[in-house]
């Protein structure tokens, strides 16, 4: 991906809803990095239903005959049901359709079926070619709105802030000494990073800024939702910043 000088944007939006999981009885979601092993409990006499969000699963490797596995074409989320034939804790590996791969850690139990969305923190194999095959100036325009829209890029990793051990990259800032920034998503792609920030205002006026007022060294876009905070109103904040393990500067 090329790199260019940086772009400012301003957008009049603000942050929508986060996903929510549908038709799933008692689901538990379970961020993951790639290589990561996560401990589970499933059930050991109904079938345990395993999504990976925005990714599908390619592969579930379990013992010989310890696992019954099924999916169905015409289930969009890629879920793959699991029937454990075993009472005894084991260990499954699986590979996605984005070149993710983690392990789980499984303690059957005579529990409900179980459903399991796992969450990829870090970016798969299709964000490269995403960022590759598309222009500078689209990319960082197609990442901005899709964080407003509350829509993760192709291929990216998905981080909740508020979570201590995620987002390691950013924290709470503070602009013009009372524009309170704190970090709420991120979304994790090869070279770039898109991050979601609440800006509140806590001086006893209203405040106006511009989007420049934000840049800093490695930002490469930057939206907002509004550029004039009330006292003690909330607004939002967008950027787009190289990823420091992978991006190639400004």
């Amino acid at each position: 991906m090329q790199t260019i000088n940086k772009i400012l944007l301003t957008a009049a939006a603000v942050l929508a809803t986060q996903m929510s999981f549908a038709n799933a009885i008692n689901p538990a979601t379970m961020p993951f990095t790639d290589g990561q092993t996560l401990t589970v409990n499933m059930s050991d006499t109904d079938n345990n239903r395993l999504v990976v969000v925005a990714d599908q699963i390619s592969n579930v490797y379990c013992p010989d005959n310890v696992c019954s596995l099924q999916s169905m074409p015409s289930d969009a989320s890629g879920a793959v049901y699991v029937a454990l034939n075993t009472s005894q804790p084991l260990t499954m590996y699986i590979t996605t359709r984005d070149g993710r791969n983690f392990s789980l850690q499984v303690t059957p139990q005579q529990i409900p079926g179980t459903t399991y969305y796992f969450q990829p923190m870090s970016a798969g194999i299709s964000s490269k070619h995403f960022e590759k095959d598309t222009a500078y100036e689209e990319l960082l325009t197609n990442t901005i709105t899709g964080m407003i829209n509350g829509q993760t890029p192709d291929g990216y990793g998905y981080e909740n802030c508020s979570v201590k051990s995620n987002c390691p990259n950013v924290s709470q800032k503070t602009v013009y000494g009372v524009i309170q920034m704190t970090p709420v998503t991120e979304y994790v792609g090869d070279e770039v990073i898109g991050v979601v920030y609440t800006l509140k205002n806590t001086a006893s006026k209203p405040i106006t800024f511009p989007a420049s007022a934000f840049n800093s060294s490695g930002v490469r876009a930057i939206a907002l939702s509004q550029q004039t905070l009330t006292k003690d109103s909330t607004g939002y904040l967008y950027e787009v910043v190289t990823n420091p393990a992978n991006g190639n500067g400004e």
